[in-house]
């Protein structure tokens, strides 16, 4: 992709617009390469630089494959073959043109097919804080999506392609790591699903200060070998700011106000499209859910409960929905003192539990007065001990959750 410098004025919503490309910015046209050809590392020399950025490759001269990273300036998007490996989804045109990188995420068949990541890494070793880079798939992968959306799976609301990045901090010895979607089918509303058939700019800014980047890819479309949809995409310009004056609009969807049965727990996931990713994701209220900042939370309240989640993206848009889930108490009992025995009461450092029905019950719920989940665990045996020493003095609940049932009891801690 050919360089240029903007000044353009800031933009609402906290977005950066202006900018001047950084020294470190692989845009791949300080290689060479014939109009429509390709590098595949068939020299191999396992490595291209490119912006003081080393993309690494791995050849194999005995079946002529590869994967990594290979560059390419080939402008082929309709033939649908795996011969088409090393062309863009996207046909060039302004903000791509020239070269760009592809990549192959092959799976390792000496350790159950989990993906080989491809790798960059800075040419001197030290770390940088990574701005982002334009991402999209390459034409093979995107023609077959549209196969599967003629008439396979990706048109029945369950497939997606995820791109996952993690970045090392040599300062901390630690891995940090970003999820993108490159194309999710999921919604019910077809108009939100998509994919990156042209070039899409991507944030990598929270992975921090790193020196070395893996990228790897997971989706609902694979089987015993690794993915079914071909693991390839483009990126261009790595290592630039977002430059341009348009903002994609971030679209998101949750799903309908739940019905559940006391003592039952539900999945809740959430979706989102459009923006500049990756997305972020934070619930309110969550005291009942499994989690406060994943995309997929479980929910187990014990009362009817609204949770508020917002979700995000890297431009600070901001879509807030909320999520009732609506509990029957009908199978909730409060019949003290009958079958089920718990002592010592008041507790101070454990509690025994006997004559559980472990055939009906399948989990113990400690909760406080307003229904925070404290501590959960499976029933195994008709008795336990369950510790309560981290408990401060008061009153809770300890809930028997079974299959479309709960009995609920009191204690007192001190």
């Amino acid at each position: 992709m050919k360089n240029f410098t903007f000044l353009i004025a800031a933009m609402s919503m906290g977005f950066l617009t202006c900018m001047s490309f950084a020294q470190n910015t692989a845009d791949f046209e300080d290689l060479s390469l014939e109009l429509e050809s390709y590098w595949n590392g068939s020299d191999n020399s396992g490595e291209f630089n490119s912006g003081g950025w080393m993309f690494y490759n791995a050849y194999n001269s005995s079946y002529g494959s590869w994967n990594g990273w290979a560059y390419s300036n080939t402008t082929d998007t309709e033939t649908y073959s795996w011969d088409n490996q090393y062309s863009s989804a996207s046909l060039p045109s302004y903000p791509i043109e020239g070269n760009y990188a592809v990549a192959y995420i092959i799976g390792d068949w000496e350790n159950d097919y989990s993906p080989i990541p491809a790798i960059i890494k800075t040419e001197n070793e030290e770390a940088v804080s990574v701005a982002g880079t334009w991402i999209c798939l390459s034409a093979f992968a995107n023609m077959y999506m549209e196969d599967e959306v003629s008439g396979g799976d990706y048109d029945n609301n369950q497939h997606y392609l995820k791109l996952i990045v993690k970045g090392y901090s040599p300062d901390s010895f630690t891995w940090n790591t970003i999820e993108v979607y490159l194309a999710d089918y999921r919604f019910q509303n077809s108009n939100y699903n998509y994919k990156f058939e042209n070039w899409q700019y991507v944030n990598l800014e929270n992975l921090g200060e790193v020196n070395e980047l893996q990228f790897t890819m997971e989706s609902s479309d694979a089987g015993e070998y690794g993915l079914n949809t071909p693991a390839y995409f483009c990126i261009d310009n790595f290592n630039e700011e977002y430059y341009l004056s348009y903002l994609p609009e971030l679209y998101s969807e949750v799903p309908d106000n739940i019905n559940i049965n006391a003592g039952e727990e539900v999945d809740i996931t959430v979706y989102a499209s459009g923006g500049i990713q990756p997305y972020t994701y934070t619930w309110q209220n969550h005291e009942s859910l499994s989690s406060n900042t994943e995309q997929s939370v479980i929910a187990s309240p014990l009362e009817t409960t609204t949770y508020t989640v917002t979700i995000s993206d890297q431009a600070s848009h901001e879509n807030v929905h909320n999520i009732t889930i609506n509990v029957n108490n009908v199978g909730i009992s409060n019949s003290f003192g009958q079958d089920i025995r718990i002592y010592p009461i008041p507790a101070t450092d454990y509690i025994t539990v006997s004559n559980i029905d472990f055939s009906e019950f399948k989990s113990i719920i400690i909760s406080d007065m307003q229904g925070r989940v404290i501590k959960k665990m499976a029933i195994e045996s008709d008795s336990c001990e369950i510790d309560v020493k981290e408990l401060h003095q008061g009153i809770y609940f300890i809930t028997f959750k079974g299959n479309n049932m709960a009995y609920q009891r009191k204690f007192s801690k001190i």
